[in-house]
């Protein structure tokens, strides 16, 4: 049954993601604008009931901020901030495929 979801995930993330070429967990570092000037900061994940920009989920729970940047016809970078679930963040940084999703 795991296996199932598993590729149901990276299905999701694929049709979800189609187009982009890297998404960026990040959420901005000292260019983030909650940073106030700390070249250390660290943006925190935060509660919400919107869907995950990257896989759809509609479960609520703690999302991040991210980018997800795509290079266009003309190869200029393009860049949109996202709303990422826990289990995108583990994916896109690590790889890591969620055993229940």
């Amino acid at each position: 049954m795991g296996a199932i979801k598993n590729n149901d995930f990276l299905m999701a993330v694929s049709m979800y993601c189609k187009g982009i070429d890297v998404v960026d967990i990040s959420c901005g570092g000292i260019n983030c604008e909650y940073a106030d000037g700390d070249e250390d900061h660290e943006c925190e994940s935060y509660f919400s009931k919107g869907q995950c920009d990257s896989c759809g989920s509609t479960l609520a729970g703690d999302r991040s901020k991210g980018f997800m940047n795509w290079k266009d016809e003309t190869e200029t970078w393009n860049s949109i901030e996202v709303e990422l679930c826990v289990d995108c963040v583990a994916w896109h940084a690590n790889g890591e495929v969620p055993e229940n999703w």
